[in-house]
C-alpha cells in the first residue's frame, strides 16, 4: 500500500511538473503576437524593495521564446554592477518548442568582464554575461536574478517592450518602498492605471502591468522606439550615492546637488595661471578670449573616460588635468570653465544628453539616467556659445549633431536650470559641390570636382580630414561609382568657424564613363551623388517618419562632350515639392560653348517627425529623386 501511494505521489509530481513546462509551449502564443516578432516575453515580473535610502533591492525575472535567428540576442543575458552593488542568485533555463527543459545554465557558464569601453581608462563598472542560445529555433530561455544596491541615485526605467520585433504576453512591475519614504513615477504610453496593492506593515505597494503587446515592425526612419512604447519611470526624491544625499524633487533640486559636486574643484596651479593671462592679455573681446583659451585646452589634454565610484558625477579637479593632460567629458569641462574663470569669464557646467538615443525628454520630470554628457555653456552679452570639450579638433562654438536641438541642465549656484542648446536649421547644413566633367572619344572621364560642406554636413564628413591618404583613396574608391576610378590628387581646406566648414577638391579620371545604344551616347546626368529610394513599396506604414537632420544639397556639373558628338536630347526639368522637402533638376547648353552640358540639381530636406499617414506622399517623393538622378543625357554624332 505505501509503495503504491509513494508510485501515485511522485507520477502526481512529474505530472505537475510536465505541466509548468509545458506551460512555455511556443504552441501557446497566439499567432497575432508571433506576426512580425523575433522574440515574445512569454512573462516578464520586475521587483523593487526599497527599504532606505541606502538599501534597495532588485529581482528580475523572465521567460523570452526566440523564434529564429534575429531573437537570437534575446537568449543572452547582460547584468552590470559595481562595487555598491552585487548580483546573486543568477539562474538560467532553455526549453524546446514544447516547453520541456533541456539546458541549465551552470554556474562556469556566467561570465564576469570589466564593462570597459576602449576609451576607458578607470571605472569599476563590470557585467555578469550569459548566454544559452542554440540554434535549433523555435526555444524558450527563462532567467532570474537579485541585485541589491547600497545607494542608488536612479531606478532602472521600465521598458516591458524592448524594441522593434518583440512581442510581450505579461509584463508586471512591482515597486515596494518603505512607507516613510516617497519616490515619483511618470507613465509614458500606459494603457492603464497605476494600482496600489498590500504589500504589508512596513512598505507600501504599487503595482503596473501590460498585456498582449504586439511586435512593432522596424521600418526605415522610424522614430525612436521610446516614442511610443510604454515605459514607466520611477525616482527616488530623497537619494544616496556613495555617502553623499541629494533631492530628486525636481532639476533644480538635482542641480544643488550636481553643483556641491563642483565645489573646490577649479583650482589651478599658479603657472597654469600665468600661461592663461600672457595668453589672452593682448586680446581685446572675451569672445576672443574664450576661443583662445578654449583652442589652448583642446592643444594640451585629451579625452579618456573615467567612471569611477562618484566619478561618475564628480569630476576630476582642473590642477590634475592641467597635471595629466588627460580627463572625461566632466574632466575637461570643469578645467576649461576653470581656464575661463581666471579671465574673468563666466561659464555654466551642462549635463546633457548626448547621441540619438540619449536626451531630457520631460522638463517636469528629473532622473539622472536623462543625461550622459558634460558640456560648457558660455553667455556673452549678445550671443551663448556652447563648448565641447572632449575634441581636439572640433571648431570653437560648433557642438555637431550629438548635442544641439536638446535640453541641457545648467548647473549652477542656484541649482538647475533647463535650456535649450542651439538648432542647426536644414537651411545652413549646406553641400555644395561643382564638377567640371571633361568625355573623350572613348567614353572615358576626367574631372574636377570641388565640394563644400557646412555646419552638420561639415559635421558628418568631417572625419575625412582626419584620414591618412591611402585611407582616403580606398574610401573613395569604395563609395564613388564610376569605373577604374583613379584619383589623382585630394585636397581639403577646413575653415574652423562657429559655424565650420571644409573644401574638398579632387581630380580624377575613370573609364567606361558612358554607355552606348545604337548609334547614340548615353551619359549619366548625376554620376556622383545620385538619391537612392530609401522607402521600400508598400501600401501600409505603421510608424510616423523622422529625418533627425535636415540639410540642402546643391550640384553643379559641366560637362564637355567628346569630340564629334552633340546633344541629340536632354532630359526635361523636374521639380518636386513635398511636406519633407523640394527637388529640383535643371539642364541646358552653356551660352558661351554649346559643346558643354550644364546640369543643377538641388535637393532640400527638412528635419521633423511626419505623420505616417503622409507615407505615400513621402515615399513618391524618394521615388520620384532616385529616378530623376538615373536620368540620361544622349548624344549623337555630328
Amino acid at each position: 500500500m505505501k509503495l503504491c501511494k509513494l508510485v501515485v505521489f511522485l507520477c502526481c509530481l512529474i505530472s505537475l511538473n510536465v505541466s509548468a513546462e509545458n506551460d512555455l509551449s511556443i504552441s501557446l502564443i497566439p499567432d497575432s503576437l508571433k506576426e512580425n516578432a523575433n522574440a515574445v516575453y512569454q512573462y516578464h515580473n520586475t521587483e523593487w524593495e526599497v527599504t532606505s535610502v541606502g538599501k534597495i533591492k532588485l529581482k528580475v525575472s523572465y521567460a523570452v521564446s526566440i523564434l529564429n535567428a534575429q531573437g537570437r540576442d534575446y537568449a543572452k543575458l547582460i547584468v552590470s554592477y559595481d562595487k555598491k552593488s552585487e548580483i546573486s542568485d543568477l539562474e538560467g533555463r532553455r526549453y524546446n518548442s514544447k516547453g520541456v527543459m533541456v539546458k541549465k545554465l551552470k554556474r562556469d557558464e556566467i561570465k564576469d568582464y570589466s564593462s570597459f569601453e576602449d576609451y576607458t581608462f578607470y571605472s569599476d563598472s563590470r557585467i555578469k554575461y550569459a548566454d544559452l542560445s542554440s540554434n535549433t529555433y523555435p526555444y524558450t530561455i527563462t532567467y532570474s536574478y537579485e541585485k541589491t544596491y547600497n545607494g542608488l541615485i536612479n531606478y532602472q526605467r521600465w521598458k516591458p517592450q524592448s524594441g522593434f520585433h518583440i512581442s510581450v504576453i505579461s509584463a508586471d512591475l512591482f515597486f515596494n518602498i518603505n512607507k516613510e519614504m516617497n519616490f515619483r513615477h511618470k507613465e509614458i504610453n500606459y494603457p492603464g492605471t497605476v494600482d496600489q496593492v498590500n504589500a504589508g506593515k512596513t512598505y507600501d505597494g504599487y503595482h503596473w502591468q501590460v498585456k498582449n503587446l504586439k511586435a512593432v515592425r522596424k521600418e526605415s526612419f522610424a522614430p525612436k522606439f521610446i516614442g511610443f512604447s510604454p515605459m514607466v519611470i520611477l525616482a527616488p526624491i530623497e537619494f544616496k550615492y556613495h555617502y553623499r544625499k541629494g533631492d530628486f524633487t525636481n532639476w533644480k533640486t538635482y542641480g544643488q546637488w550636481a553643483y556641491s559636486l563642483l565645489k573646490g574643484r577649479d583650482q589651478l596651479d599658479e603657472a597654469t595661471i600665468s600661461e592663461i593671462k600672457k595668453l589672452t592679455d593682448t586680446i581685446s573681446t572675451d569672445y576672443m578670449k574664450a576661443k583662445a583659451i578654449y583652442e589652448y585646452m583642446q592643444s594640451k589634454t585629451r579625452y579618456v573616460n573615467i567612471s569611477l565610484g562618484i566619478g561618475g558625477f564628480q569630476p576630476m579637479t582642473a590642477s590634475e588635468v592641467s597635471q595629466c593632460g588627460y580627463g572625461d567629458c566632466k574632466a575637461l569641462s570643469n578645467y576649461t570653465k576653470s581656464l575661463l574663470n581666471v579671465v574673468g569669464i563666466k561659464a555654466h557646467y551642462a549635463e546633457i544628453g548626448n547621441g540619438s538615443y540619449q536626451k531630457i525628454l520631460f522638463d517636469d520630470f528629473a532622473t539622472a539616467d536623462q543625461t550622459n554628457h558634460i558640456i560648457l555653456c558660455v553667455p556673452f552679452e549678445n550671443d551663448t556659445v556652447w563648448l565641447e570639450c572632449t575634441s581636439q579638433n572640433i571648431p570653437f562654438g560648433f557642438i555637431g549633431a550629438g548635442n544641439s536641438d536638446r535640453k541641457a541642465l545648467l548647473i549652477t549656484e542656484d541649482g538647475g536650470i533647463l535650456v535649450n542648446t542651439l538648432h542647426y536649421e536644414a537651411t545652413k547644413n549646406i553641400r555644395i559641390a561643382n564638377t567640371q566633367i571633361d568625355i573623350d572619344a572613348f567614353g572615358d572621364i576626367q574631372y574636377e570636382t570641388n565640394v563644400n560642406y557646412k555646419n552638420l554636413a561639415y559635421y558628418n564628413s568631417s572625419f575625412l580630414l582626419r584620414k591618412s591618404k591611402k585611407d582616403l583613396y580606398e574610401y573613395y574608391q569604395e563609395n564613388i561609382d564610376l569605373t577604374n576610378l583613379d584619383i589623382q590628387s585630394i585636397d581639403f581646406v577646413e575653415h574652423k568657424k562657429s559655424e565650420p566648414s571644409f573644401d574638398l577638391k579632387m581630380i580624377a579620371k575613370a573609364e567606361k564613363f558612358t554607355s552606348k545604344i545604337g548609334e547614340r551616347i548615353l551619359i549619366p546626368a548625376n554620376p556622383l551623388n545620385r538619391q537612392s529610394n530609401i522607402f521600400r513599396s508598400k501600401k501600409e506604414r505603421y510608424t510616423d517618419i523622422t529625418f533627425s537632420t535636415g540639410f540642402v544639397e546643391k550640384d553643379n556639373y559641366q560637362i564637355k562632350l567628346p569630340d564629334g558628338f552633340k546633344c541629340e536630347s536632354l532630359p526635361k526639368d523636374v521639380k518636386y515639392v513635398c511636406e519633407v522637402g523640394s527637388y529640383h533638376l535643371q539642364f541646358s547648353h552653356d551660352t558661351e560653348n554649346p559643346n558643354v552640358i550644364i546640369v543643377y540639381r538641388e535637393f532640400y530636406l527638412k528635419d521633423g517627425t511626419y505623420d505616417k499617414s503622409n507615407y505615400s506622399s513621402i515615399a513618391k517623393f524618394f521615388k520620384s529623386i532616385a529616378r530623376a538622378d538615373k536620368k540620361k543625357i544622349i548624344l549623337t554624332k555630328s
